[in-house]
Protein backbone atom coordinates (compact mmCIF):
# COMPACT_ATOMS: atom_id res chain seq x y z
CA UNK A 1 0.00 0.00 0.00
CA UNK A 2 1.48 3.40 -0.94
CA UNK A 3 2.50 5.60 1.95
CA UNK A 4 0.84 8.89 2.84
CA UNK A 5 2.56 11.94 1.27
CA UNK A 6 5.06 13.76 3.42
CA UNK A 7 4.10 17.18 4.75
CA UNK A 8 7.28 18.72 3.30
CA UNK A 9 7.92 18.50 -0.48
CA UNK A 10 10.34 15.77 -1.53
CA UNK A 11 13.28 16.86 -3.69
CA UNK A 12 12.75 15.69 -7.26
CA UNK A 13 15.60 13.99 -9.06
CA UNK A 14 16.91 15.62 -12.20
CA UNK A 15 16.39 12.36 -14.09
CA UNK A 16 12.94 10.84 -14.41
CA UNK A 17 11.91 7.46 -15.76
CA UNK A 18 9.12 7.22 -18.30
CA UNK A 19 6.91 4.35 -19.36
CA UNK A 20 3.87 4.12 -21.58
CA UNK A 21 1.80 2.49 -18.87
CA UNK A 22 2.26 2.36 -15.09
CA UNK A 23 0.40 0.12 -12.65
CA UNK A 24 0.54 0.90 -8.93
CA UNK A 25 -0.10 -2.16 -6.78
CA UNK A 26 0.69 -5.84 -7.31
CA UNK A 27 -2.31 -7.51 -5.73
CA UNK A 28 -5.00 -9.42 -7.59
CA UNK A 29 -6.27 -6.34 -9.44
CA UNK A 30 -2.80 -5.06 -10.35
CA UNK A 31 -1.47 -8.40 -11.57
CA UNK A 32 -4.67 -9.11 -13.54
CA UNK A 33 -4.34 -5.67 -15.13
CA UNK A 34 -0.67 -6.32 -15.90
CA UNK A 35 -1.19 -9.65 -17.66
CA UNK A 36 -4.10 -8.36 -19.72
CA UNK A 37 -2.15 -5.23 -20.67
CA UNK A 38 0.89 -7.25 -21.75
CA UNK A 39 -1.41 -9.48 -23.79
CA UNK A 40 -3.06 -6.49 -25.50
CA UNK A 41 0.34 -4.95 -26.30
CA UNK A 42 1.59 -8.18 -27.84
CA UNK A 43 -1.66 -9.24 -29.53
CA UNK A 44 -2.47 -5.85 -31.05
CA UNK A 45 1.09 -4.64 -31.57
CA UNK A 46 0.67 -1.51 -29.44
CA UNK A 47 3.50 0.99 -29.84
CA UNK A 48 4.91 3.55 -27.50
CA UNK A 49 7.54 6.29 -27.63
CA UNK A 50 9.65 6.25 -30.80
CA UNK A 51 7.43 3.57 -32.32
CA UNK A 52 8.96 1.00 -29.97
CA UNK A 53 6.91 -1.68 -28.23
CA UNK A 54 4.80 -0.09 -25.48
CA UNK A 55 6.49 -0.31 -22.08
CA UNK A 56 4.93 -1.09 -18.73
CA UNK A 57 6.06 -0.48 -15.14
CA UNK A 58 4.59 -2.34 -12.16
CA UNK A 59 5.21 -0.75 -8.76
CA UNK A 60 4.81 -3.02 -5.73
CA UNK A 61 5.36 -2.45 -2.02
CA UNK A 62 6.64 -6.03 -1.65
CA UNK A 63 8.89 -8.29 -3.71
CA UNK A 64 6.01 -10.64 -4.57
CA UNK A 65 3.10 -10.00 -6.92
CA UNK A 66 -0.13 -11.78 -6.01
CA UNK A 67 -2.28 -12.98 -8.90
CA UNK A 68 -4.93 -15.67 -9.14
CA UNK A 69 -5.52 -18.82 -11.13
CA UNK A 70 -8.71 -20.78 -11.70
CA UNK A 71 -8.83 -24.00 -9.70
CA UNK A 72 -12.27 -25.15 -10.81
CA UNK A 73 -14.89 -23.66 -13.12
CA UNK A 74 -18.26 -24.46 -11.54
CA UNK A 75 -20.34 -22.69 -14.19
CA UNK A 76 -19.85 -20.13 -16.93
CA UNK A 77 -19.45 -17.30 -14.43
CA UNK A 78 -18.64 -19.08 -11.15
CA UNK A 79 -15.01 -20.05 -10.64
CA UNK A 80 -13.05 -21.13 -7.60
CA UNK A 81 -9.77 -19.24 -7.48
CA UNK A 82 -6.41 -19.86 -5.87
CA UNK A 83 -3.41 -17.68 -5.17
CA UNK A 84 -0.63 -17.47 -7.78
CA UNK A 85 2.47 -15.68 -6.51
CA UNK A 86 5.09 -14.16 -8.80
CA UNK A 87 8.56 -12.96 -7.88
CA UNK A 88 9.02 -9.42 -9.22
CA UNK A 89 12.45 -10.09 -10.68
CA UNK A 90 11.34 -13.26 -12.48
CA UNK A 91 8.22 -11.50 -13.71
CA UNK A 92 10.27 -8.73 -15.33
CA UNK A 93 12.74 -11.22 -16.81
CA UNK A 94 9.89 -12.95 -18.66
CA UNK A 95 8.76 -9.76 -20.45
CA UNK A 96 11.24 -7.51 -22.23
CA UNK A 97 8.91 -4.49 -22.12
CA UNK A 98 8.14 -4.80 -18.37
CA UNK A 99 9.95 -3.10 -15.51
CA UNK A 100 9.05 -4.10 -11.94
CA UNK A 101 9.80 -1.68 -9.12
CA UNK A 102 9.66 -2.40 -5.43
CA UNK A 103 9.01 0.57 -3.20
CA UNK A 104 6.44 3.15 -2.17
CA UNK A 105 4.60 5.71 -4.22
CA UNK A 106 4.61 8.91 -2.21
CA UNK A 107 2.68 11.24 -4.49
CA UNK A 108 0.71 11.37 -7.71
CA UNK A 109 0.67 14.57 -9.78
CA UNK A 110 -1.91 14.13 -12.56
CA UNK A 111 -1.01 17.43 -14.23
CA UNK A 112 2.52 16.23 -15.06
CA UNK A 113 1.59 12.55 -15.33
CA UNK A 114 4.17 11.74 -12.70
CA UNK A 115 4.59 9.67 -9.56
CA UNK A 116 7.06 10.28 -6.77
CA UNK A 117 8.56 6.89 -6.03
CA UNK A 118 10.78 5.81 -3.15
CA UNK A 119 12.77 2.65 -4.03
CA UNK A 120 12.92 -0.10 -1.42
CA UNK A 121 16.39 -1.22 -2.59
CA UNK A 122 17.45 -4.54 -4.06
CA UNK A 123 17.19 -5.86 -7.59
CA UNK A 124 13.95 -4.11 -8.44
CA UNK A 125 15.08 -0.51 -7.94
CA UNK A 126 15.67 1.83 -10.84
CA UNK A 127 19.41 1.75 -11.67
CA UNK A 128 19.66 5.47 -12.27
CA UNK A 129 18.08 6.27 -8.92
CA UNK A 130 21.39 5.32 -7.32
CA UNK A 131 21.37 5.97 -3.62
CA UNK A 132 18.93 8.87 -3.86
CA UNK A 133 15.83 8.71 -1.69
CA UNK A 134 13.25 9.29 -4.39
CA UNK A 135 12.75 9.07 -8.14
CA UNK A 136 10.16 10.38 -10.57
CA UNK A 137 8.22 7.82 -12.59
CA UNK A 138 6.17 9.18 -15.50
CA UNK A 139 3.41 7.55 -17.53
CA UNK A 140 2.81 8.60 -21.11
CA UNK A 141 -0.45 6.86 -21.98
CA UNK A 142 -2.13 5.52 -18.88
CA UNK A 143 -1.92 4.91 -15.14
CA UNK A 144 -3.90 2.22 -13.31
CA UNK A 145 -4.25 2.57 -9.54
CA UNK A 146 -4.60 -0.83 -7.89
CA UNK A 147 -3.39 0.23 -4.45
CA UNK A 148 -5.83 -1.96 -2.56
CA UNK A 149 -7.20 -1.40 0.91
CA UNK A 150 -6.17 -1.33 4.56
CA UNK A 151 -7.92 -2.79 7.62
CA UNK A 152 -10.83 -0.50 8.41
CA UNK A 153 -10.80 -0.89 12.16
CA UNK A 154 -7.24 -1.71 13.21
CA UNK A 155 -6.35 -2.07 16.87
CA UNK A 156 -3.95 0.23 18.72
CA UNK A 157 -0.29 -0.62 18.04
CA UNK A 158 0.82 -3.52 20.22
CA UNK A 159 3.37 -6.33 19.98
CA UNK A 160 0.49 -8.73 20.70
CA UNK A 161 -1.60 -7.71 17.66
CA UNK A 162 -1.32 -9.68 14.42
CA UNK A 163 -3.05 -8.09 11.43
CA UNK A 164 -4.05 -10.55 8.70
CA UNK A 165 -3.77 -8.76 5.37
CA UNK A 166 -0.84 -9.83 3.20
CA UNK A 167 1.65 -12.67 2.79
CA UNK A 168 4.12 -11.23 5.31
CA UNK A 169 1.41 -10.88 7.95
CA UNK A 170 0.28 -14.49 7.39
CA UNK A 171 3.83 -15.75 7.92
CA UNK A 172 4.08 -13.65 11.06
CA UNK A 173 0.78 -15.07 12.36
CA UNK A 174 1.89 -18.65 11.67
CA UNK A 175 5.07 -18.11 13.69
CA UNK A 176 3.08 -16.71 16.61
CA UNK A 177 0.45 -19.46 16.55
CA UNK A 178 3.08 -22.12 17.12
CA UNK A 179 3.44 -20.85 20.70
CA UNK A 180 -0.14 -19.68 21.31
CA UNK A 181 -2.85 -21.34 23.39
CA UNK A 182 -5.38 -18.55 24.05
CA UNK A 183 -6.24 -16.19 21.21
CA UNK A 184 -8.62 -13.26 20.70
CA UNK A 185 -9.85 -12.60 17.15
CA UNK A 186 -11.53 -9.36 16.07
CA UNK A 187 -13.49 -9.27 12.82
CA UNK A 188 -16.51 -10.76 11.11
CA UNK A 189 -15.62 -10.95 7.42
CA UNK A 190 -14.35 -13.70 5.19
CA UNK A 191 -10.91 -14.00 6.80
CA UNK A 192 -12.40 -14.29 10.29
CA UNK A 193 -14.87 -16.96 9.13
CA UNK A 194 -12.05 -19.02 7.65
CA UNK A 195 -9.75 -18.57 10.64
CA UNK A 196 -12.41 -19.69 13.11
CA UNK A 197 -12.39 -23.08 11.43
CA UNK A 198 -8.65 -23.34 10.96
CA UNK A 199 -6.88 -22.44 14.21
CA UNK A 200 -6.07 -26.09 14.84
CA UNK A 201 -3.24 -25.56 17.32
CA UNK A 202 -5.09 -23.06 19.51
CA UNK A 203 -6.80 -24.28 22.69
CA UNK A 204 -9.22 -21.38 23.12
CA UNK A 205 -10.52 -18.70 20.79
CA UNK A 206 -12.41 -15.61 21.91
CA UNK A 207 -14.10 -14.23 18.78
CA UNK A 208 -15.15 -10.57 19.04
CA UNK A 209 -17.66 -9.26 16.48
CA UNK A 210 -19.53 -5.97 16.38
CA UNK A 211 -22.59 -7.50 14.68
CA UNK A 212 -25.47 -9.66 15.91
CA UNK A 213 -24.29 -12.84 14.15
CA UNK A 214 -21.23 -14.27 12.42
CA UNK A 215 -20.65 -13.60 8.74
CA UNK A 216 -22.79 -10.46 8.82
CA UNK A 217 -21.06 -9.08 5.73
CA UNK A 218 -22.19 -12.11 3.71
CA UNK A 219 -25.16 -13.82 5.33
CA UNK A 220 -28.45 -13.34 7.11
CA UNK A 221 -28.94 -14.93 10.51
CA UNK A 222 -30.38 -18.22 9.21
CA UNK A 223 -27.40 -18.88 6.96
CA UNK A 224 -25.08 -17.82 9.77
CA UNK A 225 -26.72 -20.35 12.08
CA UNK A 226 -26.15 -23.08 9.51
CA UNK A 227 -22.47 -22.19 9.20
CA UNK A 228 -22.13 -21.98 12.97
CA UNK A 229 -23.47 -25.52 13.16
CA UNK A 230 -20.34 -26.67 11.30
CA UNK A 231 -18.28 -25.52 14.24
CA UNK A 232 -18.35 -27.70 17.38
CA UNK A 233 -21.62 -27.77 19.34
CA UNK A 234 -22.88 -24.51 17.88
CA UNK A 235 -26.19 -24.91 16.09
CA UNK A 236 -28.99 -22.31 16.00
CA UNK A 237 -28.96 -22.21 19.79
CA UNK A 238 -25.67 -20.36 19.53
CA UNK A 239 -27.64 -17.22 18.76
CA UNK A 240 -29.70 -17.42 21.92
CA UNK A 241 -28.69 -15.65 25.12
CA UNK A 242 -26.45 -18.05 27.03
CA UNK A 243 -25.15 -17.96 30.52
CA UNK A 244 -21.90 -19.31 31.95
CA UNK A 245 -23.59 -22.66 32.66
CA UNK A 246 -23.90 -23.33 28.94
CA UNK A 247 -20.15 -23.54 28.41
CA UNK A 248 -18.80 -27.03 27.69
CA UNK A 249 -15.35 -28.20 28.69
CA UNK A 250 -14.55 -29.80 25.33
CA UNK A 251 -15.58 -28.57 21.89
CA UNK A 252 -17.55 -25.75 23.46
CA UNK A 253 -19.24 -22.79 21.83
CA UNK A 254 -20.51 -19.91 23.92
CA UNK A 255 -22.05 -16.61 22.95
CA UNK A 256 -22.17 -13.34 24.83
CA UNK A 257 -24.03 -10.17 23.79
CA UNK A 258 -23.44 -6.54 24.68
CA UNK A 259 -25.30 -3.30 24.04
CA UNK A 260 -22.36 -0.90 24.08
CA UNK A 261 -19.51 -0.79 21.58
CA UNK A 262 -15.92 0.10 22.14
CA UNK A 263 -14.34 3.10 20.43
CA UNK A 264 -13.17 2.93 16.85
CA UNK A 265 -9.59 3.72 15.94
CA UNK A 266 -7.93 4.13 12.59
CA UNK A 267 -4.25 3.58 11.86
CA UNK A 268 -2.12 4.19 8.82
CA UNK A 269 0.11 1.11 8.93
CA UNK A 270 1.24 0.22 5.41
CA UNK A 271 0.56 -3.31 4.16
CA UNK A 272 1.56 -5.32 1.14
CA UNK A 273 -0.78 -6.85 -1.42
CA UNK A 274 -3.81 -8.72 -0.11
CA UNK A 275 -3.14 -12.40 0.52
CA UNK A 276 -5.54 -13.50 -2.21
CA UNK A 277 -7.74 -16.61 -2.45
CA UNK A 278 -6.82 -19.82 -0.66
CA UNK A 279 -4.68 -17.81 1.76
CA UNK A 280 -5.14 -20.51 4.42
CA UNK A 281 -2.75 -22.71 2.46
CA UNK A 282 -0.11 -20.02 3.01
CA UNK A 283 -0.83 -20.12 6.75
CA UNK A 284 -0.52 -23.91 6.83
CA UNK A 285 2.69 -23.87 4.79
CA UNK A 286 4.24 -21.13 6.95
CA UNK A 287 3.19 -23.09 10.03
CA UNK A 288 5.07 -26.14 8.76
CA UNK A 289 2.08 -28.16 7.59
CA UNK A 290 0.89 -29.40 4.24
CA UNK A 291 -1.41 -26.96 2.35
CA UNK A 292 -3.81 -29.82 1.68
CA UNK A 293 -3.90 -30.94 5.30
CA UNK A 294 -7.12 -31.15 7.27
CA UNK A 295 -8.27 -28.09 9.20
CA UNK A 296 -10.20 -28.12 12.45
CA UNK A 297 -11.51 -25.44 14.80
CA UNK A 298 -10.13 -24.80 18.29
CA UNK A 299 -11.53 -26.98 21.13
CA UNK A 300 -13.19 -23.99 22.79
CA UNK A 301 -14.73 -20.96 21.09
CA UNK A 302 -16.36 -18.04 22.88
CA UNK A 303 -18.28 -15.62 20.66
CA UNK A 304 -18.65 -12.06 21.95
CA UNK A 305 -21.23 -10.28 19.79
CA UNK A 306 -22.26 -6.62 19.58
CA UNK A 307 -19.04 -5.38 21.11
CA UNK A 308 -15.49 -4.35 20.31
CA UNK A 309 -12.13 -4.08 22.07
CA UNK A 310 -11.92 -0.93 24.17
CA UNK A 311 -8.55 -1.47 25.86
CA UNK A 312 -5.45 -3.55 25.22
CA UNK A 313 -2.77 -3.85 27.93
CA UNK A 314 0.37 -5.88 28.44
CA UNK A 315 0.30 -8.57 31.12
CA UNK A 316 3.36 -9.74 33.02
CA UNK A 317 3.47 -13.56 33.18
CA UNK A 318 6.27 -14.92 35.45
CA UNK A 319 8.44 -17.44 33.64
CA UNK A 320 6.69 -16.80 30.32
CA UNK A 321 6.66 -14.18 27.60
CA UNK A 322 4.40 -11.20 28.30
CA UNK A 323 0.77 -11.64 27.37
CA UNK A 324 -2.14 -9.30 26.78
CA UNK A 325 -5.17 -8.22 28.77
CA UNK A 326 -8.14 -7.49 26.52
CA UNK A 327 -11.05 -5.40 27.78
CA UNK A 328 -14.24 -5.27 25.72
CA UNK A 329 -16.80 -2.52 25.35
CA UNK A 330 -19.27 -4.66 27.32
CA UNK A 331 -17.00 -4.53 30.35
CA UNK A 332 -15.67 -8.08 30.12
CA UNK A 333 -11.96 -8.66 30.56
CA UNK A 334 -9.90 -11.54 29.18
CA UNK A 335 -6.43 -12.18 30.59
CA UNK A 336 -3.56 -14.47 29.62
CA UNK A 337 -4.01 -13.78 25.89
CA UNK A 338 -1.14 -14.84 23.62
CA UNK A 339 -2.25 -13.17 20.36
CA UNK A 340 -4.91 -10.69 19.32
CA UNK A 341 -5.74 -11.34 15.64
CA UNK A 342 -7.10 -8.36 13.73
CA UNK A 343 -9.22 -9.74 10.86
CA UNK A 344 -11.47 -6.73 10.33
CA UNK A 345 -12.87 -5.43 7.06
CA UNK A 346 -11.02 -3.10 4.75
CA UNK A 347 -11.34 0.41 3.41
CA UNK A 348 -9.80 1.85 0.25
CA UNK A 349 -6.15 2.90 0.59
CA UNK A 350 -6.61 6.27 -1.11
CA UNK A 351 -5.41 8.63 1.63
CA UNK A 352 -2.18 9.34 -0.28
CA UNK A 353 -3.86 10.39 -3.54
CA UNK A 354 -4.59 14.01 -4.49
CA UNK A 355 -7.97 15.48 -3.60
CA UNK A 356 -8.57 16.22 -7.29
CA UNK A 357 -9.47 12.54 -7.78
CA UNK A 358 -13.13 12.27 -6.69
CA UNK A 359 -13.95 9.89 -3.83
CA UNK A 360 -17.14 8.02 -3.00
CA UNK A 361 -18.67 8.05 0.47
CA UNK A 362 -16.68 4.93 1.38
CA UNK A 363 -13.40 6.65 0.45
CA UNK A 364 -12.92 4.71 -2.78
CA UNK A 365 -11.91 6.34 -6.05
CA UNK A 366 -15.01 6.88 -8.16
CA UNK A 367 -14.60 4.93 -11.39
CA UNK A 368 -16.89 4.92 -14.41
CA UNK A 369 -17.93 1.82 -16.37
CA UNK A 370 -14.71 2.19 -18.37
CA UNK A 371 -12.74 1.95 -15.08
CA UNK A 372 -11.53 5.52 -15.64
CA UNK A 373 -11.37 7.64 -12.52
CA UNK A 374 -14.13 10.22 -12.68
CA UNK A 375 -13.04 13.36 -14.51
CA UNK A 376 -9.80 11.79 -15.80
CA UNK A 377 -8.77 10.71 -19.27
CA UNK A 378 -5.65 8.67 -18.48
CA UNK A 379 -6.03 7.50 -14.85
CA UNK A 380 -7.85 4.24 -14.11
CA UNK A 381 -8.68 2.37 -10.93
CA UNK A 382 -9.33 -1.29 -10.15
CA UNK A 383 -9.87 -3.51 -7.14
CA UNK A 384 -10.40 -2.53 -3.52
CA UNK A 385 -9.23 1.06 -3.92
CA UNK A 386 -12.09 2.04 -6.22
CA UNK A 387 -15.88 2.38 -6.03
CA UNK A 388 -18.00 1.57 -9.07
CA UNK A 389 -20.45 4.36 -9.86
CA UNK A 390 -22.19 3.09 -12.98
CA UNK A 391 -25.61 4.51 -13.94
CA UNK A 392 -26.22 1.59 -16.31
CA UNK A 393 -25.17 -1.04 -13.77
CA UNK A 394 -26.76 -4.47 -14.29
CA UNK A 395 -29.61 -5.26 -11.92
CA UNK A 396 -28.07 -8.40 -10.47
CA UNK A 397 -24.55 -7.02 -10.03
CA UNK A 398 -23.20 -4.93 -7.17
CA UNK A 399 -19.75 -4.17 -5.87
CA UNK A 400 -18.28 -6.13 -2.99
CA UNK A 401 -14.56 -5.93 -2.37
CA UNK A 402 -13.69 -9.51 -3.28
CA UNK A 403 -10.87 -11.15 -5.24
CA UNK A 404 -13.17 -12.16 -8.10
CA UNK A 405 -14.19 -8.57 -8.73
CA UNK A 406 -10.61 -7.33 -8.33
CA UNK A 407 -9.58 -9.71 -11.09
CA UNK A 408 -12.40 -8.63 -13.42
CA UNK A 409 -11.82 -4.93 -12.77
CA UNK A 410 -8.10 -5.26 -13.42
CA UNK A 411 -8.71 -6.96 -16.76
CA UNK A 412 -11.30 -4.39 -17.85
CA UNK A 413 -9.05 -1.48 -16.83
CA UNK A 414 -6.22 -2.89 -18.97
CA UNK A 415 -8.50 -3.27 -21.96
CA UNK A 416 -9.82 0.27 -21.73
CA UNK A 417 -6.39 1.74 -20.94
CA UNK A 418 -4.96 0.07 -24.06
CA UNK A 419 -7.73 1.54 -26.21
CA UNK A 420 -9.92 -1.55 -26.58
CA UNK A 421 -13.49 -0.21 -26.63
CA UNK A 422 -15.38 -3.44 -27.29
CA UNK A 423 -18.36 -3.17 -24.96
CA UNK A 424 -18.78 -6.94 -24.93
CA UNK A 425 -15.16 -7.66 -24.06
CA UNK A 426 -15.80 -7.85 -20.31
CA UNK A 427 -19.47 -6.99 -20.06
CA UNK A 428 -20.50 -10.48 -18.95
CA UNK A 429 -18.26 -10.26 -15.88
CA UNK A 430 -20.39 -7.38 -14.60
CA UNK A 431 -23.74 -8.80 -15.64
CA UNK A 432 -24.19 -10.99 -12.57
CA UNK A 433 -22.61 -10.86 -9.12
CA UNK A 434 -20.82 -14.16 -8.45
CA UNK A 435 -18.36 -15.30 -5.83
CA UNK A 436 -17.07 -18.71 -4.78
CA UNK A 437 -15.15 -19.33 -1.56
CA UNK A 438 -15.01 -21.69 1.41
CA UNK A 439 -16.19 -21.03 4.95
CA UNK A 440 -16.11 -23.50 7.84
CA UNK A 441 -14.81 -26.13 5.43
CA UNK A 442 -17.79 -25.84 3.06
CA UNK A 443 -17.98 -24.46 -0.46
CA UNK A 444 -19.98 -21.22 -0.58
CA UNK A 445 -21.37 -19.77 -3.83
CA UNK A 446 -23.03 -16.36 -3.98
CA UNK A 447 -25.15 -15.50 -7.03
CA UNK A 448 -26.85 -12.22 -7.88
CA UNK A 449 -28.91 -10.53 -5.17
CA UNK A 450 -28.48 -13.54 -2.89
CA UNK A 451 -29.38 -11.58 0.24
CA UNK A 452 -32.09 -9.42 -1.42
CA UNK A 453 -29.65 -6.55 -1.86
CA UNK A 454 -31.15 -3.53 -3.68
CA UNK A 455 -34.69 -4.90 -3.31
CA UNK A 456 -35.75 -2.84 -0.29
CA UNK A 457 -37.89 -0.52 -2.40
CA UNK A 458 -39.97 -3.27 -3.95
CA UNK A 459 -43.64 -3.67 -2.87
CA UNK A 460 -44.26 -5.94 0.09
CA UNK A 461 -45.09 -9.44 -1.06
CA UNK A 462 -43.26 -9.12 -4.38
CA UNK A 463 -40.01 -10.37 -2.85
CA UNK A 464 -40.08 -13.98 -1.67
CA UNK A 465 -37.26 -16.20 -0.44
CA UNK A 466 -37.14 -19.97 0.01
CA UNK A 467 -34.56 -21.99 1.88
CA UNK A 468 -33.70 -25.68 2.10
CA UNK A 469 -31.28 -27.34 4.48
CA UNK A 470 -30.02 -30.92 4.34
CA UNK A 471 -27.91 -33.00 6.69
CA UNK A 472 -25.85 -36.13 5.95
CA UNK A 473 -27.72 -39.42 6.40
CA UNK A 474 -24.75 -41.73 5.94
CA UNK A 475 -21.91 -42.97 8.06
CA UNK A 476 -18.35 -41.67 7.70
CA UNK A 477 -17.26 -44.61 5.55
CA UNK A 478 -20.28 -44.77 3.27
CA UNK A 479 -19.37 -43.78 -0.29
CA UNK A 480 -22.75 -44.58 -1.87
CA UNK A 481 -23.85 -40.98 -2.34
CA UNK A 482 -26.67 -39.78 -4.56
CA UNK A 483 -25.87 -36.52 -6.45
CA UNK A 484 -27.80 -33.58 -5.08
CA UNK A 485 -28.92 -35.41 -1.94
CA UNK A 486 -28.00 -35.02 1.70
CA UNK A 487 -25.44 -37.79 1.31
CA UNK A 488 -23.12 -35.23 -0.33
CA UNK A 489 -22.71 -33.56 3.05
CA UNK A 490 -24.56 -30.71 4.74
CA UNK A 491 -26.07 -28.17 2.32
CA UNK A 492 -27.95 -24.92 2.64
CA UNK A 493 -29.77 -23.32 -0.30
CA UNK A 494 -31.52 -19.97 -0.30
CA UNK A 495 -33.09 -18.28 -3.33
CA UNK A 496 -34.63 -14.83 -3.69
CA UNK A 497 -37.44 -14.17 -6.18
CA UNK A 498 -38.95 -10.89 -7.34
CA UNK A 499 -42.42 -11.30 -8.84
CA UNK A 500 -41.68 -14.93 -9.59
CA UNK A 501 -38.28 -14.41 -11.22
CA UNK A 502 -35.08 -15.54 -9.57
CA UNK A 503 -32.84 -12.66 -8.48
CA UNK A 504 -30.21 -14.39 -6.36
CA UNK A 505 -29.10 -17.58 -4.68
CA UNK A 506 -26.88 -18.61 -1.76
CA UNK A 507 -25.44 -22.12 -1.98
CA UNK A 508 -23.49 -23.68 0.90
CA UNK A 509 -22.00 -27.13 0.52
CA UNK A 510 -21.82 -29.40 -2.53
CA UNK A 511 -25.20 -28.51 -4.06
CA UNK A 512 -24.19 -28.67 -7.75
CA UNK A 513 -26.80 -25.98 -8.44
CA UNK A 514 -24.56 -23.12 -9.57
CA UNK A 515 -25.23 -23.48 -13.28
CA UNK A 516 -28.98 -24.06 -12.92
CA UNK A 517 -29.59 -20.99 -10.78
CA UNK A 518 -27.16 -18.86 -12.79
CA UNK A 519 -29.20 -19.59 -15.92
CA UNK A 520 -32.52 -18.95 -14.18
CA UNK A 521 -31.32 -15.55 -12.96
CA UNK A 522 -29.93 -14.43 -16.32
CA UNK A 523 -32.85 -15.75 -18.39
CA UNK A 524 -35.44 -14.10 -16.16
CA UNK A 525 -37.83 -17.07 -16.40
CA UNK A 526 -41.00 -16.91 -14.29
CA UNK A 527 -40.89 -19.88 -11.90
CA UNK A 528 -43.60 -18.66 -9.54
CA UNK A 529 -45.80 -21.69 -10.36
CA UNK A 530 -43.22 -23.96 -8.72
CA UNK A 531 -43.37 -22.15 -5.38
CA UNK A 532 -41.20 -23.60 -2.63
CA UNK A 533 -41.05 -26.92 -4.51
CA UNK A 534 -38.38 -25.37 -6.75
CA UNK A 535 -35.94 -26.42 -4.03
CA UNK A 536 -37.08 -30.02 -3.85
CA UNK A 537 -34.41 -32.45 -5.09
CA UNK A 538 -36.73 -34.07 -7.64
CA UNK A 539 -37.27 -30.68 -9.30
CA UNK A 540 -33.69 -29.50 -9.08
CA UNK A 541 -32.11 -32.71 -10.33
CA UNK A 542 -34.90 -33.85 -12.62
CA UNK A 543 -36.14 -32.61 -15.96
CA UNK A 544 -38.39 -29.90 -14.54
CA UNK A 545 -35.75 -27.17 -14.55
CA UNK A 546 -33.55 -28.68 -17.25
CA UNK A 547 -36.41 -28.34 -19.74
CA UNK A 548 -36.02 -24.56 -19.49
CA UNK A 549 -32.54 -24.74 -21.00
CA UNK A 550 -33.03 -27.22 -23.85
Amino acid sequence: TPAAPAEQPWPLLSMSHSFDYVIVGAGVAGVSCLYELLYQIDHRGLRGCGDAVATVALISSSDVAQGVRTVQQHSKRVAELALASHDLTSLAAAHANLTTLQGEVLRLTPESRSLLYKPAGGANRLPSAGEQEVATVRYRQGLCLCCGAVPSRPLPPSPHVAVVRDTASIQDLAARLSQAARVVMVGNGGIALELAHALTSVQELIWVVKDSHIGHAFFDEDAADFLASQLPDCGPAAHAQKGPGDLRVARAWSLCAAKNHGPDTLGQTPYGSASGPAWLSLLQKAHGGEPSGALSPPPHITLEILTQISRLEQEHRPGRAPGAIVTLGNGKCYKDIDIVICATGVEPATHWLPASLPRADDGGLIVEHTMRCQGCTDIYGAGDCCTAVWPQQARQWFQMRLWTQARDMGVLAAQRMSGLEDELAMGFAFELFTHCTRFCGLKVVLLGLYNAQRLDGEPQGDVISYTRETRPQHGPGDDNHTPGSAENGPTYVKIVLLRGRLQGALLIGETNLEETFENLILDGIDVSHLGASILEPEHINGLDLEDYFD
